[in-house]
This record gives C-alpha cells, sequence and structure tokens, in this order.
C-alpha cells in the first residue's frame, strides 16, 4: 500500500498521520537551529564592531550604535506575504548633511514586473540614466537627482565599484540616510562587514557632496 495513499472511507492514512506527527518536530528543531546559527553569527558581528543588541520582535535581530562616527542600525526583516515573503539583511546610516542628492540602485535582474513593462511600452522614468560605466550600466538600474551628484558618487567617489563587489544590491538615499538591502539573513560576519563598509563608505561620499 502507497504511503500516503487514502482508505475508500475517506480517512487518511495512518502511515501518513504518523509522518506528520514526526515532521513536524524536524521542522521546528531545523528553524531553531538556524535561527540560533544567525544569531551567534551576529553577536560576533556585534562584538567585533562594538554595535549593541537592541530590543526586537519574534525571531529577528537589531543591532544599533555608532561605527565610523555614524549611527547605524543593523536588523533582519521579512518582505511579502505567503510564497512571496522573502528574509532581507537590511542596514541603515544616519547622514549628518543634509543634501539634495536622491538615489536608488538595485539589480536589473530584480527590476520590477511594472518597471518591464512601462518600458516595453515606450515610458521612460526621468531620474533613470546611465553612468556610462559598462559594469555599473550593464547590472544596475540606476535612478536619482540631481544626476551630477549621482554620477559624482558612483564614479570619483569610487561606490559604484564597490557595490560591484556585492552579491546583490537595494540601495537607497533619501531623508537624510543611507539604506542597504540584502536578500536572506546574512550569518558570514566578514560579509556583514563588508556589506556595513560600503554603506558607511557611501555616506561618508554623500555627506562630502552634500
Amino acid at each position: 500500500m502507497p504511503l500516503f495513499a487514502i482508505r475508500n472511507d475517506g480517512s487518511t492514512d495512518f502511515f501518513f498521520f504518523v509522518f506528520i506527527v514526526m515532521l513536524a518536530p524536524c521542522v521546528f528543531i531545523l528553524k531553531y537551529l538556524s535561527m540560533r546559527e544567525t544569531k551567534d553569527a551576529w553577536m560576533h558581528f556585534a562584538n567585533a564592531t562594538n554595535l549593541a543588541s537592541e530590543p526586537s520582535s519574534g525571531n529577528f535581530i537589531t543591532l544599533g550604535g555608532t561605527y565610523r562616527n555614524f549611527l547605524v542600525v543593523v536588523n533582519t526583516m521579512t518582505k511579502g506575504s505567503g510564497k512571496s515573503r522573502r528574509r532581507y539583511t537590511q542596514l541603515t546610516v544616519n547622514l549628518h548633511q543634509r543634501g539634495q542628492l536622491t538615489t536608488t540602485i538595485s539589480e536589473k535582474s530584480k527590476e520590477g514586473t511594472i518597471s518591464s513593462i512601462e518600458k516595453r511600452l515606450g515610458y521612460n522614468d526621468p531620474t533613470e540614466f546611465q553612468v556610462g560605466v559598462p559594469s555599473l550600466d550593464s547590472r544596475f538600474v540606476i535612478k536619482g537627482t540631481p544626476a551630477a551628484q549621482v554620477l559624482l558618487l558612483l564614479n570619483e567617489k569610487g561606490i559604484g565599484e564597490k557595490l560591484l563587489k556585492l552579491s546583490s544590491v537595494f540601495m537607497t538615499v533619501k531623508d537624510q540616510k543611507v539604506i542597504l538591502e540584502h536578500p536572506t539573513f546574512v550569518t558570514e560576519i566578514r560579509y556583514l562587514r563588508l556589506l556595513l563598509d560600503t554603506v558607511v563608505d557611501t555616506a561618508e561620499a554623500v555627506d562630502q557632496i552634500h
């Protein structure tokens, strides 16, 4: 008899019930071990960067403090619901200076459906442009104003080259903050440090431009 067979009377097969009962604790244990690994890695990262753990709900993690003279927050988060629910690591740095520069830099491979349709229909976002560097223009969707300041940030300040070293990029500069979102809960400490240094390097460059 197949393991998942349904009896003629419509009742669930006994073995299927036993399988579900045995599977549930295994799933719980795997989730627990994964979250514990993430938390342990983040505590090591906090010690290495002098950041402090801050209160957060559920299994999310939040670190905050001053790093290289900038106020920073590093946290885990989720977006979406159901099958589209995704986990992210988010890094936020407060700028010291106010200015006009705003920008969003994202992966072309993750461009939204609506944006793709608009482009096919001939609509062009007036804030989107290319920076004249093939490696950047082929990988990223770059939007922002004033365009001259965004070009200065990515080219002369070298932030574009630093973003190319990351496996995934979604970064915004807006409302006196630099925010970088990375898919998954990052657990590799050296890569977390690279993310943090990149977003702080960006904040320093933006402050210089302002």
